[in-house]
């Protein structure tokens, strides 16, 4: 499967193959960079998205799905729960904040 036989296909077909897909497989990889592209292209500019990968989510897994990392304090932004089949995860800043602050106090204390 290529980038442009997977956009063409019907949302079901999208749907039943995105979690088959494997981000370290070349051909399949220029799927994912192709979502992503086309998601940015849609919602990219909206001023709460900070950072926007498509791939492997930040989760237990594996779990392909669009990554929106949403800013702290600005405008709110609705997003469809899926786009090309992918499912989108929001990850907003102030979780990646505190889950950072946590990383780091725990390495303090084993030191």
């Amino acid at each position: 499967m290529n980038k442009s036989k997977f956009i063409k296909l019907n949302l079901d077909e999208k749907k039943s193959i995105c979690q088959k897909l494997n981000p370290y497989d070349k051909t399949e990889w220029d799927i994912f960079k192709e979502v992503e592209k086309l998601f940015i292209i849609k919602y990219g500019k909206h001023e709460a998205i900070d950072k926007i990968f498509c791939g492997l989510a930040p989760i237990m897994g594996p779990f392909n799905s669009i990554n929106v990392y949403i800013a702290k304090n600005r405008k709110r932004i609705d997003l469809p729960a899926e786009f090309h089949g992918f499912p989108i995860f929001k990850i907003y800043e102030s979780k990646t904040k505190n889950y950072k602050n946590m990383i780091e106090n725990d390495e303090k204390r084993n030191n």
